[in-house]
Parts: structure tokens; sequence; C-alpha cells
């Protein structure tokens, strides 16, 4: 059988198992709204997967493996049995892409007695103008590890335990000891795309942790709820979050969008070094982008500029020693990323880090 013949009669499948479902249990016309709806959803989704990504996914393999998990957690989970069977339609969606090494890791523990296991997906096409990517944390431990990161100009709805909570920008490092077991799911906003769930500006939240209940109301609740009661794997949580957002989503303004844009450019363009260059390139003064980048990104487009230079130093700096040049002294390197001199590099490195570039440089492990 073809294989865009053989997705669709998966999808089929699933609406076909769903309906009957409603039918023999005999729930509450809302609750089989609810559920047909869904099994509809999906079925469009599994349509336009198939017809725009079958060249390039193996939406069969997909479709039956995650089908498969649905039906089987049926009676583990309850009433949850339904909902694991919906999340495998919805997988359809989601493109099996792993999103780019993450930038701004000072410290990753080094494991001999468990396992820390970092997964990093990006997020489906619809989802794709405001979402950076998904990201989880599981570890199982004998002993406490440290972990330490140099953040990025971005809000994160995070799940953690039985906490469901929106982080807005931090503008220290994060740190945190890994102890036990346990897992923590994210999901990681481009800069400067808050407005596209909420009203308010993205400064209300910066170096803050709140409530997810307190940001959008009792809705944030199902959304913990799916979360939690989720299979235990990366994936699911990712099928349970989507719809949520999708539901949240509002359009993202024009200003809101040349924000972004601007604020992606400074992470990838290193010849960005003053927010006189921002400005020029957003046909703005300096002190109205710094205005702008307060309420779209939550932090000031210095501040920006800057610790995605951090970022850039740090991952030189973390280059293995026969990948450096003789160039890649600290002078050449603080000149290179726009300092005035190499001290003026090191206190903003130190003050960023919690160590020198040289004391970086001697703390790293021997390769």
């Amino acid at each position: 059988m073809h294989q865009r013949e053989r997705a669709r009669f998966a999808v089929e499948r699933t609406r076909h198992a769903l309906e009957r479902d409603v039918r023999r249990r005999g729930r509450l016309g809302r609750a089989r709204r609810h559920h047909v709806n869904d099994a509809r959803r999906g079925e469009r989704t599994g349509k336009s997967f198939v017809e725009q990504h079958a060249p390039e996914r193996d939406a069969v393999a997909l479709g039956e493996r995650w089908l498969g998990r649905g039906f089987d957690v049926e009676g583990s989970l309850g009433d949850h049995g339904l909902r694991s069977i919906v999340a495998a339609t919805r997988r359809l969606e989601l493109m099996r892409q792993n999103a780019a090494p993450p930038r701004g890791i000072l410290h990753h523990p080094s494991v001999t007695d468990g396992s820390v296991t970092h997964d990093r997906t990006l997020p489906p096409p619809s989802l794709a103008p405001v979402v950076a990517h998904f990201w989880s944390v599981t570890w199982e431990l004998q002993q406490p590890k440290f972990v330490a990161t140099l953040s990025h100009p971005t809000v994160h709805f995070v799940f953690d335990a039985d906490r469901a909570e929106l982080a807005g920008v931090p503008t220290k490092r994060f740190e945190r000891t890994l102890t036990g077991r346990g897992w923590v799911f994210g999901c990681k906003l481009r800069p400067g795309t808050l407005r596209a769930f909420l009203d308010a500006p993205a400064a209300t939240f910066t170096d803050r942790i709140v409530p997810l209940t307190l940001a959008f109301g009792t809705v944030a609740a199902e959304w913990a709820h799916d979360v939690f009661a989720a299979p235990a794997s990366h994936d699911a949580r990712i099928a349970a979050i989507v719809p949520h957002l999708l539901t949240a989503l509002r359009p993202l303004p024009d200003a809101a969008v040349a924000l972004r844009d601007l604020c992606e450019r400074a992470a990838t363009d290193p010849s960005i070094v003053r927010v006189e260059q921002l400005a020029a390139l957003a046909h703005q003064s300096p002190r109205s982008l710094q205005r702008h980048f307060l309420v779209a990104v939550g932090v000031s487009p210095k501040w920006v500029i800057r610790r995605y230079r951090l970022h850039e130093a740090a991952e030189r700096l973390r280059a293995p020693a026969s990948a450096r040049s003789s160039s890649s002294s600290l002078a050449a390197l603080a000149a290179e990323l726009g300092y005035a001199d190499q001290a003026h590099f090191s206190r903003d490195f130190a003050a960023a880090v919690g160590q020198t570039p040289t004391q970086f440089l001697r703390a790293l492990p021997l390769t």
C-alpha cells in the first residue's frame, strides 16, 4: 500500500476508535463533542502532515508507533487512555527535528554514578514563529550534581515536579543542584514573543518565576494536568502541551516580529557589538529601541548584545586547545567582542559567569 494511503488509514483508525469508545462509554454530550472533535482535528493534522512531509518523514512508522502506545496505556491510565490516543494522532504534526546544541552552559556535570539526559526538539511549524524549542532534562543520580548556565533573553514555560511556572528572563546565571531522580520539561519562547500569549510587558517577569496560573489564570491548570498526566517521555509531554499553546496563541504584532528578528540577529552576527548598530537596523533611536526592548524582550538591547557576546566568549574558551589559534588570546578575543580592553571584558565575564576568563579556562576539564 502506498505510504500516503497507509498514513491516512492509520489516522482513520484513530478517529473510528475514538468515536466507538465515546458511544460505548455513553459520556456526557460535552465529553462526546470533545473527543470527536479531537479525533477530527487529528485527522486533519495527519492529512496535512502526509501531504506536506511524506517525502521527508516516515509518517506511517511514527503514527503507528504512537497509536500502539495509546492503546497499550489505556488500561493503566484509565480515563487518560483516550488522551494518549489523541496525543498519538497529534504526534503526526510534530516534526522530529532536534534543536541546535545549547549555548551558555557553564558547568555540565560529569556523571559516573548515574545519568543525565538533555532533550531539545523544534516545535511544529504552527508554533515556530514564537517557540524556539521544547526541552527536558531527566536525571537519576546517586550523588548531587551542580549545573550552571548563562541565560538567554527568553521566557520559558516550565513544568517541574508538581509545579508549572512562567520563568522570565534571568539576568544572572542560572544554578541548580540535581539530586536523586527527577525531570523538568519546558517550552522556550523566542525573544520578544511573550506578547503572542500575554498582554503583560515581558519586563514584568524579568528575574521572576511565577505560577503559570498567575499569568494565564485557571486554564493553566489544564496545561499542567495534561503535561503531568502524560506518559513519562519528552515526546509525550510535547504532544500534551502543543494543543494548549495553539489555543492560547494570538497573532504576534509586526513590531514584536521585528524585535524578535533583531534580537536573534544579535545572537548570530558577531559584528554587532553596540546598541547604535541595532538601532540603525531597526531605524530607531537607541532610546526608543531601549523602550521597545524592555516591553517585548524584558531586558535592554545592551544587555542582549553583551549576553550573546559572553556566550560567544564561553564557546571560544571552551574549544579544545588544539583548535585555538594564537589570535585567540584574551586580549584579541576582547577586541573581537567589541570591548575597549581586556580588563573590561574580564570584569563583564566575571560578573556574569562567576569566574574570570583565566579562571574559567583553568577549571575546564583536560582534553
